[in-house]
Formats: structure tokens, sequence, C-alpha cells
């Protein structure tokens, strides 16, 4: 199997599995971005700019990837209500590195 971006088919549990592991990795990473940049970071200014588009990129990136497994999975309308209640709990996870 590739780790590579593919197209997910009807069924296909071990894409899926696959997809989400590499995804949950790159979750794993997301800390590490305000410590990256904690020399440039101050409590007049705060975080720079820089982290907060590089943030905005990543968050953008997982959230087409969870719509479409949830298009795939062909979920209720519950657990898109879910996963705008995840773009909170993501921003309040890499904010609490930043702070």
């Amino acid at each position: 199997h590739t780790l590579g971006y593919m197209e997910l088919q009807e069924n296909d549990y071990t894409a899926l599995e696959l997809l989400m592991r590499r995804e949950a990795r790159y979750m794993l990473l997301l800390p590490l971005l305000p410590w990256a940049a904690l020399q440039w970071t101050t409590c007049e200014s705060g975080t720079p700019w820089p982290v907060y588009v590089i943030y905005g990129a990543t968050l953008l990136r997982s959230k087409i990837i969870e719509l479409s497994v949830l298009r795939k999975l062909k979920v209720g309308m519950l657990f898109y209500v879910y996963m705008v209640l995840g773009c909170f709990e993501h921003f309040d996870w890499f904010s609490d590195g930043a702070f």
C-alpha cells in the first residue's frame, strides 16, 4: 500500500485505515509549530503570524480530508456537526501550545 494520496474506494477500509494513521501522525507534529516559533513569541505581540498561516493551512487540509472520509462513509448530519466542533477543539489544542 502506498502512503500517498489516493481516491478512497467504497468499502476499502485498509486504505481508510492507512489514511487515518498518517493523518494522526501529522496531528502529533502540530504542537511543534508554536514551539518552533518560541524564540519570536512575546507577551506583547503573541505568536508570529506565519505560524497561524501554517496552522490555518494544516487545519484546512485536515478538514478537507475529514470531509471526504465522512462522505465516503455516508454518515449522518450529526457527524458533520461534530466535525465543525472538532475545528474548535483543534484550535484549542494549537493555542494551548502557543500560549
